[in-house]
């Protein structure tokens, strides 16, 4: 359900990208910031959806669905955590 849930925010997200930030970050960013931000929020997303359908694949297929996940972990830390720490960036910039 949550990966359902998570689907169906990135894709209003493509219609309407300043959906996903704050009504706070809206006043404070600039277009660039807001694509950016918004950017990395969809790769964290995606990384989410795939890594709970690899989860839910082991129901069928356990080796498959292992091999899945420990290869989306390894995405979560190199594509995500990057993404996090430049958005805090961003968001302390604007804080600050």
């Amino acid at each position: 359900m949550i990966d359902l849930i998570l689907i169906i925010i990135i894709i209003v997200s493509l219609a309407k990208p300043d959906i996903l930030l704050s009504k706070k970050m809206k006043e404070k960013a600039n277009e660039e910031q807001k694509n950016i931000l918004t950017k990395n929020l969809r790769k964290i997303y995606a990384i989410m959806v795939a890594l709970f359908e690899s989860l839910a694949l082991m129901r069928y297929k356990e080796t498959v669905g292992i091999i899945l996940t420990i290869v989306f972990l390894i995405l979560f830390f190199v594509i995500s955590v990057p993404a996090i720490k430049e958005n805090s960036k961003i968001t302390k910039e604007l804080n600050g």
